[in-house]
């Protein structure tokens, strides 16, 4: 059976739980999905606790109890499909973001209501020096100059009632150094409640030390 899906990489699988030889339907399926995506229905007659609970391991898209009525068959084979499909779009989708979000040059950032970071891109490396996992799960505060904390608390407040003004304040590297950042935010919702912020934070300390270069250059001519 493994060797004949290597073969003919097929959409569907429609599996008994009970097989000829060394493994059983079960043990297949585990054996399939680690090499493919590729959707699993067991046919058994078979509904007791034990071998349900053993068949859920294999993460099956569902069950035909024998005997098989037709319709049954191609409704289920008709809406395994469909909700397949629909998780290989979802999967593409998010690898195509995730790897805009890891290659784009600024900071991307999620925090919780508590002002805890729950994710941060790759970016945060190359400009704080900081590894991600040192800042994920630390709040946003242990990163931010202390003077500008109250402009920070002040910001957060508006985001969280639907501002997504930019504002810049000063953050510490990893080394001390001091760095001007710029952000702009806005509030995640899940299920009509706001659950965290997210946003994007770009180094403008080059920018900011130019501009500080030009005004003590107006002010000595």
């Amino acid at each position: 059976l493994i060797r004949k899906v290597e073969e003919l990489n097929p959409d569907l699988i429609l599996m008994d739980i009970v097989l000829k030889g060394s493994l059983d339907g079960i043990e297949a399926a585990l054996k399939i999905k680690e090499k493919h995506d590729i959707p699993i229905v067991y046919i058994t007659a078979h509904s007791d606790e034990k071998t349900v609970q053993r068949a859920k391991l294999s993460q099956p898209y569902g069950y035909i109890i024998k005997p098989i009525d037709k319709k049954d068959l191609y409704s289920t084979i008709e809406t395994v499909l469909y909700r397949h499909g629909l998780e290989k779009s979802l999967k593409e989708s998010e690898r195509k973001y995730r790897m805009v979000v890891e290659n784009t040059n600024d900071i991307v950032y999620a925090h919780d209501l508590d002002g805890v970071f729950t994710f941060i891109n790759n970016a945060v490396e190359h400009i704080f020096n900081y590894r991600v996992d040192e800042i994920v799960g630390k709040p946003f505060s242990k990163f931010v100059h202390p003077d500008d904390l109250p402009l920070i608390y002040t910001h957060y407040k508006a985001i969280l009632k639907g501002s997504r003004e930019p504002y810049d304040f000063r953050v510490f590297d990893k080394n001390g150094g001091i760095h001007f950042v710029r952000t702009s935010s806005r509030v995640i919702v899940e299920n009509g409640t706001v659950v965290g912020v997210s946003g994007i934070m770009t180094d403008i300390t080059e920018r900011r030390r130019a501009d500080e270069l030009i005004r003590m250059s107006e002010e000595k001519y």
